[in-house]
């Protein structure tokens, strides 16, 4: 086998060969990247000059994959310039960004979701109230109802006094797990949710009962600006706080929106809306959908598109002094990745994630992650990233075979 050949080989094993999941964000799977692959070049040469520049992406400091190179639009300078192409980071990469950045002993407590809630709630800062738990693992907290096994949990959501309510594993990623209540329905022992589907309590039951962990909160009624778009689902801002040596500074901003029928906002629901924010003013600058194969860029021309953008998101300014004001309870984590809900009442702080997903600050955007800004922050903590050898020597021999092929 060749030397490019065995590149090529490297690349091949980047791809996710499949449809996305729901733990990767909309970039695409390894069926849409060939398909966009053939599309953008036609000819060899095009082709082979296509495939250089995805290996120098892969062996530089962002080891971007080919997946990403297509799913990022890389090969576009309409969408993204030559010159940026390197701030894009991959995300084998973003683990050691949490790393470098996020001190492991911090982490627990944010990834807790009931022990964040209590302690921003001792702060000042308002929070949903926590109607029960279930914990496998027996754990008491004063002034919460807990749930010890299913006749428990049965009972509780037999109470139509809960409802409607918001369910959530304790220690879950990517919305994993959630559910939306509406109502109980006494008559025929059914629980109604918000999507408007039907779900029988045993199912319910044993659904909770397989997380290890699991709580009940109020719902928050939505903000008024998406109900034609989420009908009840609560849409969030991702604001992305870096603490330097500066002080705490708002990175970047976007606009989670859930379309009907979902009862989270993460984009890698089918169908979901982000919106792509002015970090200083909040404007929506543009917006992209959820797709089966990846992100599709809204037109201007769209309904969705018509109402948001170029104007803010209601309360933008509160939110993002909301985060600064929260951020420095958590000093030991210098890459904070807030949501908050936008509801009727004002922001409200929901979850701070340690290891905030850095595809949903790139996709549609113009430069990645890595751009001076967070280059430096990275600096400032000495945060340098690992290669693998292997990556790395064949890295070294890419020049040589660029030359050879005259590409």
């Amino acid at each position: 086998m060749g030397p490019f050949v065995s590149h090529v080989c490297v690349m091949a094993a980047d791809f996710d060969w499949g449809e996305r999941t729901m733990n990767h964000m909309p970039i695409g799977g390894a069926r849409d990247t060939w398909r966009r692959f053939k599309a953008v070049e036609r000819t060899l040469s095009g082709r082979l000059t296509l495939l250089r520049e995805c290996l120098r992406l892969r062996y530089s400091q962002s080891q971007l994959g080919a997946g990403e190179f297509f799913g990022y639009r890389l090969y576009d300078e309409s969408a993204v310039a030559k010159k940026n192409r390197r701030t894009f980071a991959s995300r084998s990469l973003s683990r050691q960004i949490w790393e470098g950045l996020n001190e492991r002993e911090a982490w627990g407590v944010v990834s807790d979701k009931i022990l964040f809630s209590l302690l921003l709630r001792s702060c000042g800062f308002a929070q949903p109230r926590v109607l029960a738990f279930y914990d496998r693992q027996r754990r008491a907290v004063s002034g919460i109802p807990v749930i010890r096994d299913q006749d428990d949990l049965m009972s509780f959501l037999r109470t139509s006094e809960n409802f409607p309510a918001f369910g959530k594993p304790v220690e879950s990623l990517m919305s994993q797990g959630v559910l939306a209540f509406k109502a109980y329905e006494r008559a025929r022992d059914l629980l109604i949710m918000q999507d408007g589907s039907e779900r029988t309590l045993k199912s319910l039951a044993d659904e909770i009962m397989s997380w290890r962990s699991y709580m009940f909160q109020d719902c928050l009624n939505p903000a008024a600006e998406t109900p034609w778009v989420s009908r009840g689902s609560l849409s969030t801002l991702r604001l992305v706080v870096l603490l330097t040596s500066e002080g705490a500074r708002l990175f970047r901003a976007r606009w989670k929106i859930p379309a009907q029928g979902h009862a989270a906002d993460n984009f890698w629901r089918e169908g979901n809306f982000l919106g792509l924010l002015n970090r200083d003013t909040g404007c929506v600058e543009s917006i992209l959908e959820s797709t089966n194969t990846g992100a599709r860029e809204v037109g201007p021309n769209e309904s969705i598109a018509r109402l948001l953008l170029g104007s803010p998101p209601e309360s933008y300014s509160e939110a993002v002094a909301l985060c600064l004001a929260a951020s420095g309870i958590f000093p030991r984590l210098r890459y904070q990745a807030w949501d908050v809900a936008l509801t009727r009442e004002g922001p409200l702080l929901l979850e701070l994630n340690h290891d905030g997903n850095i595809e949903l600050l790139q996709v549609g955007a113009g430069v990645g992650i890595l751009d001076e800004e967070f280059c430096r922050l990275l600096r400032e903590r000495g945060v340098r990233f690992r290669h693998r050898r292997w990556l790395a020597r064949l890295g070294q021999r890419l020049r040589w075979e660029g030359n050879w092929l005259g590409i």
